[in-house]
């Protein structure tokens, strides 16, 4: 038996469990510590399917990373899905949501790249917000709207003319560009009509 997978939200690792057995490989789900922190750990019950499983959560990773599940509102105990962050009866934000928006991070981002990135680079840019994911994450936390941002992914591959999204927004545009910085001015113009398209979708 092997750890394959951890998260401290166990609802995830609950995801993960289903995306493998769907594949027919066979999981077993432990709980631990890390500090003061409680993990949720996944186990692959046969050590020759570790490297199928590692594949497939490779696979799945963008879906892994976004996923969010259905949640119970604490004021009106209203279910609401995994999809919004405020409650649809009451208006109560989400447990667990940071007060900042992953696009407040963007525009704040956005007139001075070198500053948080070190240099104009698409690449720093992805792995800069998988990093405040994953420190949210282990926290119990994420980014206010960053399961929207998450639809960024197969809006590219149609912009752009992929057939599929399973690459991500990163290596997509950065694929289309000449270089790193132009790939990175090109995400805020895309961005840009990603956002005014969901706004005109929402009237």
């Amino acid at each position: 038996m092997r750890e394959i997978f951890s998260c401290s939200d166990s609802a995830t690792v609950v995801y993960v469990k289903s995306v493998l057995e769907q594949a027919g490989v066979v999981c077993l789900i432990r709980n631990s510590k890390l500090g003061e922190i409680s993990m949720t750990n996944l186990y692959v019950e046969k050590d020759s399917d570790d490297a199928d499983a590692k594949q497939l959560i490779k696979f799945h990773e963008t879906d892994i990373r976004w996923f969010r599940p259905d949640w119970s509102c604490l004021s009106c105990w209203e279910v609401n899905s995994g999809k919004i962050e405020m409650c649809a009866k009451c208006e109560t934000m989400r447990p667990g949501i940071h007060k900042m928006s992953i696009y407040e991070w963007l525009e704040m981002i956005r007139p001075k790249p070198g500053l948080y990135l070190g240099k104009r680079s698409i690449e720093r840019l992805d792995m800069l917000l998988a990093g405040i994911g994953f420190g949210l994450g282990m926290v119990g936390l994420s980014l206010r709207d960053a399961h929207d941002f998450h639809r960024f992914h197969d809006w590219v591959a149609k912009r752009l003319g992929f057939y599929e999204s399973t690459s991500g927004w990163c290596n997509m545009i950065r694929e289309k560009s000449a270089s790193d910085e132009e790939a990175l001015n090109q995400f805020f113009v895309l961005l840009n009509e990603f956002r005014k398209e969901s706004a005109c979708e929402g009237l």
